[in-house]
C-alpha cells in the first residue's frame, strides 16, 4: 500500500510547493499594493498642502489688499469675494484630489487581484484539480487492491480456481 502512495502523482510536497508559490506571489503583491498606497498618500498628501501654502498666501495677499483699499466697501466686499473663490477652489480641488487618489488605489487593487485569480490561482486550482480527478479515478482501484488480494487468498486457501470474471 505504501507503494500506491509513492507512485501517486499528487503529493504532500507538490501541495506545498503550489501553495508556497501562491503564498510568495500575494506577499509581493502585496508589497507592491503597499508602495503603491505610499506613492498615492505622498501625492495626495504634497498636494494638499500645496494648496493649503496657496491658501496661506491668499489670506496674506487679500489682507494687504483690504488694507490698502482704505476702508471701501466695495473694494473690500471684492477681495472677500475673490478670496472665498479661491478657497472654494481648493476645496474642490482636495475633494477631486482625494476621490482621484481613492479610485486609483481601488483600481490598482482590483487589477491585481484579477490578475492573481487569473494567473497562479487558477493554473494552481486546475493543476491540483487535475491531480485530484486522476487520485479519484485511481482512488478506486487503489481502494479495491487489499480486498482482491484477500479474495485471491481465500481463493487459494480453499483450492478453487480465479473466475474469468475477477481476473
Amino acid at each position: 500500500m505504501s507503494e500506491a502512495k509513492d507512485k501517486s502523482p499528487f503529493s504532500p510536497s507538490a501541495l506545498s510547493n503550489s501553495l508556497d508559490a501562491v503564498f510568495a506571489q500575494n506577499v509581493d503583491l502585496w508589497f507592491t499594493a503597499q508602495t503603491q498606497v505610499i506613492a498615492t498618500v505622498d501625492a495626495l498628501t504634497h498636494g494638499w498642502l500645496h494648496r493649503r501654502q496657496e491658501g496661506v498666501d491668499a489670506i496674506y495677499k487679500a489682507i494687504e489688499e483690504m488694507v490698502e483699499s482704505h476702508d471701501h466697501p466695495a473694494e473690500i466686499l471684492r477681495i472677500q469675494q475673490d478670496w472665498l473663490a479661491g478657497v472654494s477652489r481648493r476645496a474642490t480641488e482636495d475633494i477631486a484630489a482625494l476621490n482621484d487618489g481613492i479610485s486609483s488605489l481601488a483600481k490598482t487593487a482590483t487589477a491585481d487581484i484579477e490578475t492573481v485569480a487569473a494567473t497562479t490561482l487558477n493554473d494552481n486550482i486546475v493543476s491540483m484539480t487535475k491531480q485530484a480527478t486522476t487520485d479519484f479515478e485511481s482512488a478506486a482501484y487503489t481502494a479495491a487492491s487489499p480486498i482482491r488480494a484477500v479474495g485471491e487468498e481465500k481463493l487459494k486457501a480453499t483450492g478453487k480456481p480465479r473466475r474469468a470474471s475477477d481476473r
